[in-house]
């Protein structure tokens, strides 16, 4: 969704795809952006190097030379070019700018949105696609206002937390946790053997991942595993069998039992319902 102003002021909401990044190579670097992510894990590429992101933290980028999505980010992306930011030069705004805005070649920077804020910015994002598609003279300045507001919500956050070094801290110990799960939950089954690759033990982890309020360790592991199951069960014509093999199990009889337990159904009942076939 974008809207374009009579004197080219630029500003979109929208589902972050790297098709619609594309759109931003035409403001000549000079743009805003931020991108909201959705999921546990999301991975992006800025300029060639991949950065792990979590659940409701907020990155702020200008002047990305190269952006590129991974298949696994969920997010959502509010960008607006410098035209339209005239929201940005009051004072407080602009000391805002200055530091949480980062460039590509620069120290990438994000917050993390607070539980007791999570409902206000949902509602600025549904007052943003309702007021887009709006056709009345107030468009511009109301598209400003409610800008101004998620702005003012960020800025809340940073002066009481500051923020978040990307890839640095206990934050990146888990982004890199998860981040390995992605790569090796074919042959690695145990949360043991992840605490080996990073040099942590087990109970670390474990604390580490209860204290951010995330899902547990392991559940990270099942829920890849789930997810990967259950695509080729729906996409593929592979057997459950050459299936069980694919995510690591050795026998078709350990992968059921692990993904009814998951699941709640068989892997060949999971495959009959989501085919609508007949009920199993």
């Amino acid at each position: 969704m974008e809207y374009f102003g009579n004197s080219r002021e630029f500003f979109m909401v929208s589902k972050l795809t790297n098709l619609n990044l594309k759109r931003l190579t035409i403001f000549d670097n000079n743009y805003f952006a931020i991108i909201w992510f959705r999921s546990d894990l999301n991975v992006i590429s800025i300029d060639d190097s991949l950065k792990i992101f979590m659940r409701n933290e907020l990155l702020f980028l200008t002047e990305i030379s190269k952006i590129n999505i991974e298949e696994s980010c969920n997010a959502r992306v509010i960008v607006f070019n410098g035209l339209f930011g005239g929201c940005l030069k009051n004072d407080a705004m602009a000391n805002f700018k200055n530091n949480i805005f980062s460039t590509g070649k620069g120290g990438l920077k994000a917050i993390k949105i607070t539980d007791n804020l999570i409902n206000e910015f949902e509602l600025l994002w549904r007052l943003f696609q309702i007021e887009i598609h709006t056709n009345n003279y107030l468009k511009l300045g109301m598209l400003q206002g409610l800008l101004n507001n998620f702005l003012i919500l960020c800025l809340r956050i940073f002066k009481l937390n500051k923020a978040l070094l990307i890839d640095s801290g206990e934050l990146s110990l888990i982004k890199k946790y998860i981040h390995l799960v992605d790569q090796f939950f074919r042959t690695k089954h145990t949360v043991t053997e992840y605490a080996t690759l990073l040099n942590k033990s087990p109970k670390t982890l474990s604390n580490l991942f209860s204290k951010e309020g995330v899902k547990s360790p392991l559940k990270y592991i099942n829920e890849r595993k789930m997810n990967e199951a259950k695509r080729l069960l729906y996409f593929s014509d592979k057997s459950i069998q050459e299936i069980a093999y694919s995510i690591g199990y050795e026998s078709t009889k350990s992968f059921s039992r692990f993904f009814k337990n998951q699941e709640g159904i068989s892997p060949y009942c999971y495959r009959i319902r989501k085919k609508g076939k007949k009920e199993c």
